[in-house]
């Protein structure tokens, strides 16, 4: 049997265990299931986030195999994701203070502390992971991690030469970790620089370390040095093709775009559905001024992808630099109908719109933006956005008319929502000399949540020094 016939029979046999798991819970079926095959079926119903089933089989096996500690981490897991942390914590100390201690304990228990930023102890608890499970390639990822995050390369460098030798293909892992280290501005790029070529030393051929040297040389500025790294990671391994897309944004960095295109362009030899290429080569032709290549690249983008920002931002950005307000109306009716990113498309053309009272546009954009964003947060921002865009050009009524609409079409939003949709409308009744309607949303507005008052005044200067916004303001000051 070979290696995909190996995977694919363990895949039946796992989605053959889920289902007679799933058939005995629903009474439809008896059967026995042994520690092992419990721990496949909470492995992958973790793995595919099927969390409801993984709770339910992980009570299972923890009644049913009550000395047997993984089953009860795995509750820790789903209790971390769950959000229930303080009773995660309170679950670990029971399993501390009642099993001989493993690795996964280890582990967990650091996951917890990140979460809770208290990060403090995690080194410390990941070598005695390391003690229990030296080999552990999670352990020794966690510990390079935490190593490299508290600048502490040497002893990053120890457990990465322990992992490789343990495991060859673990120098795939060096791909996540350069990433990582693009990532965090708060490192000394120096002393990676350092870490990566000793392992480039020790392990030549190694096409993770040549990748992760070529990544903390870029974040470090220098390019050229980057770029002869990302060179030797192609002659360890000349299918490592995302070399060429690191050596573009090298080359990109340094001005020189058109050897900057010809890397992206190799690297999209690899894949021609890779949208964040698109977008990088598309950068370089509006680099150099060329946007009518840029639009065709960032268009092919779009069209892999609707919801990457990259493309929704190029797209519509050169459009408004083009004045082609017809193909930017255009562009926004065919995102709407693909349910692309919204709030960022309202974010980029909502000033624009107004501004050449596209108000119909305008109103559809917002709507789909509201319906689209889940964060109450997000969509407070949302709605004050649209409010202080309404207040700032005139058009009162058009928001009087939005925001009225929201009150009697959707009652189904949490107070701290409509609290901001409150305020909104009595800023622009106020200055559309409706003094009723604007002290019957204001009121209402303080009642629900009086500290969001200081947002309301920021919509207009006139707001503040208003009689009777002064007055309804000093009658609910809860203060």
């Amino acid at each position: 049997m070979n290696d995909f016939e190996e995977n694919d029979y363990e895949q039946k046999d796992s989605e053959e265990l889920i289902q007679r798991f799933q058939d005995m819970i629903n009474g439809e079926a008896t059967y026995y299931f042994d520690s092992e095959e419990l721990e496949i079926i909470v492995n992958e119903l973790l793995e595919d986030m099927d969390l409801p089933l993984a709770e339910e089989a992980v009570e299972y096996a923890v009644k049913q195999y009550p000395t047997d500690s993984y089953f009860r981490l795995m509750r820790v897991r789903l209790l971390i994701l769950d959000a229930s942390l303080e009773e995660a914590e309170s679950e670990l100390d029971e399993i501390e203070a009642s099993f001989p201690l493993t690795h996964e304990f280890y582990l967990e228990k650091v996951l917890l502390l990140r979460i809770l930023e208290k990060d403090e102890d995690v080194l410390e608890l990941l070598e005695k992971a390391y003690v229990l499970a030296p080999d552990d390639p999670e352990v020794l990822l966690s510990l390079i991690y935490e190593a490299i995050s508290r600048n502490e390369m040497d002893k990053a460098v120890k457990y990465m030469e322990t992992a490789i030798e343990a495991d060859d293909s673990f120098e795939e892992k060096l791909f996540t970790i350069a990433n990582y280290i693009e990532e965090n501005e708060n490192l000394d790029y120096d002393d990676a620089i350092k870490f990566f070529s000793s392992l480039t030393n020790k392990f030549p051929l190694c096409t993770g370390a040549w990748f992760a040297l070529g990544s903390a040389y870029k974040s470090a500025g220098q390019f050229e040095k980057a770029i002869e790294a990302y060179l030797y990671t192609l002659s360890t391994d000349d299918n490592a093709l995302v070399a060429y897309y690191n050596i573009g944004n090298a080359y990109f960095e340094m001005g020189e775009y058109e050897k900057a295109r010809e890397a992206y362009l190799k690297n999209l030899k690899d894949d021609s559905t890779d949208y964040l290429t698109l977008n990088a080569i598309a950068h370089c032709y509006q680099s150099e001024n060329n946007e009518t290549e840029a639009l065709r690249y960032f268009q092919k983008s779009f069209n892999i992808n609707e919801n990457n920002p990259g493309a929704i931002i190029g797209i519509t950005t050169i459009f408004i630099n083009l004045k082609k307000t017809e193909e930017l109306l255009i562009f926004i009716n065919k995102a709407i109908e693909l349910d692309a990113d919204s709030y960022q498309l309202f974010s980029l053309t909502a000033p624009y719109l107004i501004e050449g009272q596209h108000i119909g546009q305008l109103k559809h954009l917002f709507y789909s933006a509201l319906n689209q964003v889940i964060d109450n947060e997000e969509k407070e921002e949302l709605i004050y956005s649209f409010g202080e865009l309404c207040c700032e050009n005139g058009d009162y009524k058009v928001g009087i008319e939005v925001f009225e609409n929201i009150i009697e079409e959707d009652d189904e939003e949490d107070e701290e929502v409509m609290d901001a949709v409150y305020y909104v409308l009595a800023a622009l009744y106020f200055l559309n000399n409706q003094p009723k309607e604007g002290e019957k949303y204001l009121e209402l507005a303080l009642i629900m949540n009086f500290v969001g008052y200081t947002d309301f005044i920021k919509l207009h200067p006139d707001l503040e020094s208003n009689q009777s916004v002064k007055k309804l303001v000093k009658l609910h000051n809860p203060f």
